[in-house]
This record gives C-alpha cells, sequence and structure tokens, in this order.
C-alpha cells in the first residue's frame, strides 16, 4: 500500500483509515501560519499517498469539518505555495464522484480558475486548465455552466494561438493540459455550437498532422473521436477524414508499437469514425488499416482492436468481405477465443473475449453466404461453443447464444450431401454438437439470469424441433397454429443466407 507511516512519532495499529488525515486538521484550522502551511502540505501529501478507495471518505471528513472552506480561502489568496497546495486540493474535489465536484463547483474557486487561464505564472494555468477540466468531466450541468460562462472559448483561443504560433513544443504541458480540458467539455458539453465544434475540429486536426510530441498527439486523437461521436445529424463532424492523408497519418499513429499510449488514443479514433461512416472506413482501409489492427489482436490492446474490427464488418458487405479475407484476422480472433474464454485468466481477456463474440457476430449478423461459411470452416462455431460453456457475462452470452442460433438456421438452407447418411445433413447444426454447444444451452437454461436462461431454453426447444420433426402425416391442420410455431425457424432465412432470427433475449 501506498501510505507511509512515521511508527516512532505517530505510531498507528492495522490498516490506514480515513480518520488518519484528521491529526493534521487542528494545525491547518489554526492561526499559526507557519503551523497551518505546514499541516497543508501535509494533508496534500496523505491524499497523495493514501490507498484511493479511502479517498473519498477523507474529502468528506474536510467538507464536514470545514478544511475545505478554508483551503477556498487560500486557493484565492496571493501566497503561491499555499495557492498551488490549495489547487490540488480541488483537483481532488473536481476529479471525485458528482457530490465532491459539485463542492468544488460550490466553493467560489470557478472565477478564479477563469481568471488565471491567462496568468503570467503557467504552474498556475496548468492547475486551474486541470479543475475545470475535471468539474466538466461526465457532469453535464457543470459542463454546461462553466461554458456558458466561455471557459471552452478561453481554452480553445489560447491552444489556436499556441498551435498557431507554432510554440506547442516550448508551451508542453499547459498544450496538452489545454487539449485535454477541451476533450472533457467535448464529451460532456451537449448542443455546443456546430460552428464552434467545427473549428476545434480544424485545429485538432491541424495539430494530429503535425510532428508534435506524442502526448499532444494523444489528446488531438481523443477530442477528435469525441467529436466523430457527436450529433450524427452534423455531417461535418468527423469531415477531417475525407482526406487521405489524414487517414493515412492516422494509421502510422496505430503503427507506431513504441508507444502503447498513441496506439490506444489512435484506436479510439479510428474506432469512432468507422462507427460513424462507411466513407471513413473505406479511406482508413485504403491507407492499411487491417493489417495493422490484425498485429494488435494480440497485444495488450487486442480488445480495442477487435472493437474496431466489430465496427467495421458491423453494416457493409464491402467492409466485410475485405475482413473475412484477410489471411490473419479471423484465424487469430477464432484461435484466442478458444484460448481466453477457457483459460484461468478470464478476467484479465474478457474484454477481448466480449469483442471477439462481437466481431464474429457480426459475420453472421450480415448474412451474407460466403463470408459466413469461411468463418464456420476456420472454426467460428467450435470457438463461440466454447465461449458459450465457459464465459460468465450475461450480455457476452445473449450474444453468442443469438449468434450460434442464426449459424444453426442457416445450415437449414444450406444442407449439403455428407457420405452415408440417407438426407442431407445441417453440416453446423452437428458442428454445433460436435463442439459442445449443447453442453452450453444445459449450463444456461436454469441461469439465474432469465433473460439468458430462457434464450436458451427456447434454442433448446427450437434445435429439438429442427432435429425431430413431425412425420409428414402427422403434420398440423390448424393452420395459423402450425404458422405459429414456425415462426421462428424458416421465416427467418431469407435469399441472402440469414434473416433476423430474434428471439427473446435478441441482443442485434
Amino acid at each position: 500500500m501506498a501510505f507511509s507511516f512515521d511508527f516512532h512519532r505517530n505510531p498507528l495499529s492495522g490498516e490506514p483509515t480515513a480518520d488518519d488525515i484528521v491529526q493534521f486538521f487542528p494545525n491547518f484550522l489554526g492561526t499559526d501560519v507557519f503551523l497551518y502551511a505546514a499541516a497543508a502540505e501535509q494533508i496534500v501529501q496523505w491524499l497523495q499517498n493514501a490507498d484511493p478507495a479511502i479517498v473519498p471518505d477523507a474529502l468528506d471528513l474536510m467538507v464536514r469539518q470545514l478544511v475545505v472552506r478554508k483551503f477556498a480561502e487560500l486557493f484565492r489568496g496571493s501566497t503561491a505555495p499555499l495557492e498551488s497546495l490549495a489547487g490540488v486540493i480541488f483537483g481532488f474535489l473536481a476529479s471525485g464522484d458528482t457530490r465532491h465536484a459539485t463542492i468544488a463547483y460550490n466553493s467560489g474557486i470557478v472565477p478564479v480558475c477563469i481568471e488565471r487561464l491567462s496568468s503570467t505564472d503557467f504552474e498556475a494555468r496548468i492547475r486551474s486548465a486541470w479543475i475545470l477540466g475535471n468539474l466538466a468531466a461526465d457532469d453535464v450541468e457543470c459542463a454546461t455552466d462553466l461554458t456558458s460562462k466561455g471557459v471552452l472559448g478561453i481554452l480553445f483561443t489560447q491552444m489556436s494561438e499556441i498551435t498557431q504560433e507554432r510554440r506547442i513544443g516550448e508551451f508542453g504541458s499547459y498544450a496538452c493540459m489545454l487539449l485535454w480540458a477541451i476533450n472533457h467539455f467535448l464529451k460532456s458539453t451537449p448542443g455546443l455550437p456546430p460552428e464552434l465544434v467545427v473549428s476545434i475540429q480544424d485545429l485538432l486536426s491541424t495539430i494530429l498532422l503535425s510532428n508534435e510530441d506524442d502526448p499532444v498527439l494523444e489528446e488531438a486523437c481523443y477530442g477528435l473521436a469525441a467529436i466523430a461521436q457527436l450529433d450524427a445529424s452534423q455531417p461535418q463532424y468527423g469531415a477531417s477524414f475525407t482526406s487521405d492523408k489524414a487517414c493515412g497519418r492516422l494509421v502510422r499513429l496505430l503503427q507506431r508499437g513504441s508507444n502503447m499510449n498513441i496506439q490506444r488514443a489512435s484506436l479510439q479514433l479510428i474506432g469512432a469514425l468507422t462507427a460513424r461512416s462507411d466513407d471513413y472506413t473505406t479511406r482508413l482501409l485504403n491507407a492499411g488499416l487491417l493489417p495493422a489492427l490484425a498485429e494488435l489482436i494480440e497485444h495488450p490492446l487486442g480488445e480495442d482492436a477487435c472493437w474496431v474490427l466489430a465496427n467495421i464488418v458491423a453494416e457493409n458487405v464491402n467492409h466485410l468481405a475485405a475482413v473475412v479475407s484477410d489471411p490473419r484476422v479471423l484465424p487469430t480472433v477464432i484461435r484466442l477465443l478458444k484460448v481466453d474464454s477457457s483459460g484461468f485468466d478470464e478476467d484479465e481477456y474478457a474484454g477481448r473475449t466480449r469483442e471477439c463474440c462481437s466481431l464474429l457476430a457480426g459475420v453472421v449478423r450480415m448474412g451474407q453466404v460466403e463470408p459466413l461459411r469461411r468463418m464456420v470452416s476456420l472454426g467460428g462455431v467450435s470457438a463461440l461453443c466454447t465461449a458459450l460453456r465457459y464465459v460468465a457475462e450475461e450480455d457476452v452470452l445473449v450474444i453468442i447464444l443469438d449468434a450460434l442460433w442464426k449459424v444453426v438456421l442457416f445450415g437449414e438452407s444450406d444442407r449439403i450431401r455428407v457420405e452415408g447418411e440417407e438426407k442431407e445433413v445441417n453440416v453446423y447444426l452437428r458442428l454445433f454438437e460436435e463442439s459442445g454447444g449443447f453442453e452450453g444451452l444445459y449450463r444456461l437454461e436454469n441461469k439465474r439470469d432469465r433473460v439468458v436462461a430462457e434464450a436458451a431454453q427456447q434454442m433448446l426447444a427450437l434445435i429439438d424441433e429442427l432435429m425431430n420433426p413431425p412425420p409428414a402425416d402427422e403434420e398440423m391442420d390448424d393452420g395459423e397454429e402450425h404458422a405459429e410455431n414456425t415462426e421462428n425457424t424458416d421465416g427467418m432465412v431469407n435469399g441472402n443466407g440469414l434473416g433476423h432470427g430474434d428471439f427473446k433475449g435478441d441482443a442485434g
């Protein structure tokens, strides 16, 4: 644990608790300048070294015992060392939960932070941008109010000036902090004026195409990703990537294996772009995106890489064909899904397992015959059945169940003659059985989660109908009843191979 003790001066027993911070309060709340300055530093150091799990309770104690109020007075003061320490305290509050952020917001520090964005002291600027960005993060009300006070405009104007004067390297950490704060406003503030968003987008695109340091490029990627996820009715959002040059630059950043942070930021932007527009996806694929993603599937960023691949196959048959025909993508995904879902490190690889399942389910959902056949030939059914037997997350199980049912159903329209069999065979159903699919369904049919349990029960019943059809002379006379019983089987197959195939609990 990060917390350290001086056992000679202040012996404590057991694990540290939030109450330990109270020992510094009497001196801090006193009138002796030397003592309360020393106590302020001790409080800050305690918070910085404490277990993050006990920090919220410690902040509550500081609020109740009026310590935060005194820090607010110090923050508004002119004594630089104390103002700096107070800034750290309000950074903790602003980056905490909504309740703590509201306390920071209502403490009277916001006007001071806004004023100090123009200070000649760049450390004061950095602290102010950090606090304001944290206040805006994930809090729509705070972000909206701060935007109405002109904070986003100030941040954008300052970053624009630094960029135009080519002084990003000179400003270093402050430039990064400006971009970081701008990104939080983009994500949290609803209804931003489109002209402002486009101006910010142009600025971030200029930075992305520059030769700035990686931390600056990372923030530019995150900002552009936030814009690409804004109002889909605004076609200009993301429009920077109608340029092949920008797409090529982004793929090259993704290939920068020496820096995982820039790769992660690039993946976030690429994922947002592929989810937003087929045109962006096409340009990125033409720039060499697939080989770059294939390199990352087995990487620590494999979850993000598979998420992007799932976006690519989601809606466009040409993009689907490109992914399925790639010699590395599906074989790697299928192999890893078998290993990850049945291994001992399921927590470590749960995210990648989820995205691998989503990718294979996306291939199935598109209903294209050849891509589906290729996925099955590579072992896709076996991989999904392995996941069905071992995965615990309900949302992933629903995705798997839906995909497997559609595969089995497709096999009904794609029966083939097998040597030694009198009739044509649904080989996909046979693969499902041989891969332990029924064991997976039996595991789930009594699961507490009703959506998953009912989906498994329904799939078992429907497969039983496929495997044991009634004799022709025993067909039902009641046309309506027959139609109802076959509604979820033949009616789900269309000319392309698969229809929706939805059943209760369907994820698609």
